[in-house]
């Protein structure tokens, strides 16, 4: 499904790839300022969706009728706006380092599209000279991906009818130890499911040990994260946000916006410390990829206990008991199925392919 979708091209690479396997990226504004953040919009639809209801909300108090009618039929041209980017942390690590410097931005408007560029574009050379790239782009999106994951395998529980056996979405795999041997072991019991090449595995890991793989990054917020230069805030819930006219400082009213400016950039005094960047290990004991022995063909292997962090695989096995297996065979059948089985594909390839260079660094999301 996803190799069927229109070839576009990447704006950092100029690779032409699927476009379901590239990452919508645009321009949001904060309130009262002259910046331009350039963010992943497309990993953050809730967020920006909540933001333009409560933006809307508040002009509804402040405005009148027809006023509000006019801002619907006129958005900012911005908002059309999108450039598209393929989601690989090596990517985003080499375009952090090259970006994310208040001295010299002249190669982040070099990836604006002539299109947006002043006099014909909807930009002005006072906005070109106000792009901003977040220090912490590798680990936002990172949280961000996993936030997606973990809301598409939730609805793959809500829209999902298991009473055929011949075609049940989740299948249990019996998983006695986290290993490649135990694993081989519990497909060679699985049942034979039609179209089950098109599946793949989820590895849950065990409910009683602890994240044996990667403590790699905790949920990283702007609050903890140390800066070189400019530091973007976070974008949690209940924000005011509208692509190309909106704060990346979410979750804060407008009484107390100026305080929470203040934990959304960290101050240089405590930039350097070493105790708060945070470790990070991507490797995992299982392959990329298994052998089905009812059909020798390959699927792909998700582990969750590299891919997800502790927290998101509690609120997983909260949410269904089916989550509480320590390993399950997922066979998308519908739309809102084939939806989390691409989501598990992204976030897997942010790190699979690039993980011999990412071994090499210290520090691999920074």
């Amino acid at each position: 499904m996803a190799l069927a979708s229109p070839p576009r091209m990447c704006s950092m690479t100029t690779a032409r790839l699927p476009r379901a396997l590239l990452g919508d990226w645009g321009l949001i504004r904060r309130p009262n300022s002259s910046s331009l953040w350039l963010m992943p919009v497309g990993l953050l639809n809730d967020e920006l969706k909540m933001a333009a209801e409560e933006e809307s909300k508040s002009g509804g108090q402040e405005g009148t009728e027809g006023h509000q009618e006019s801002k619907k039929q006129k958005p900012h041209p911005l908002e059309i706006c999108k450039l598209r980017i393929i989601d690989r942390l090596f990517l985003l690590k080499h375009c952090t380092a090259r970006f994310a410097n208040t001295t010299k931005r002249y190669p982040l408007t070099r990836m604006i599209p002539f299109r947006w560029r002043p006099p014909h574009g909807p930009m002005t050379t006072r906005e070109m000279k106000n792009i901003v790239w977040r220090e912490d782009m590798p680990s936002f999106v990172l949280k961000h991906m996993r936030k997606v994951v973990v809301k598409e395998l939730k609805e793959t529980c809500l829209n999902v009818n298991n009473s055929d056996a011949r075609h049940c979405v989740w299948t249990t795999v019996e998983l006695r130890e986290n290993s490649p041997a135990s694993l081989a072991y519990g497909l060679q019991n699985m049942k034979d499911l039609d179209n089950m090449e098109c599946g793949g595995i989820l590895i849950m890991g065990s409910m009683s040990l602890k994240q044996n793989i990667e403590d790699a990054v905790k949920d990283i917020t702007a609050d903890d994260l140390p800066a070189r230069g400019v530091s973007g805030p976070d974008i949690p819930s209940g924000s005011r946000l509208s692509a190309g006219q909106c704060s990346p400082e979410i979750g804060e009213s407008r009484g107390t916006q100026s305080e929470s400016m203040g934990s959304a950039f960290p101050s240089s005094s405590t930039s350097n410390s070493a105790a708060e960047r945070p470790s990070c290990s991507i490797s995992s004991i299982f392959p990329h990829f298994t052998t089905l022995p009812q059909r020798g063909s390959k699927v792909p292997v998700f582990d969750l206990s590299a891919l997800l962090t502790d927290s998101e695989r509690e609120e997983l096995r909260k949410h269904h008991p089916r989550f509480r297996e320590a390993a399950l065979f997922f066979l998308p059948k519908e739309t809102i199925t084939t939806g989390a089985m691409l989501a598990l594909w992204k976030l897997k390839g942010f790190f699979m392919y690039d993980e011999e260079l990412l071994h090499q660094d210290s520090d691999p999301l920074r």
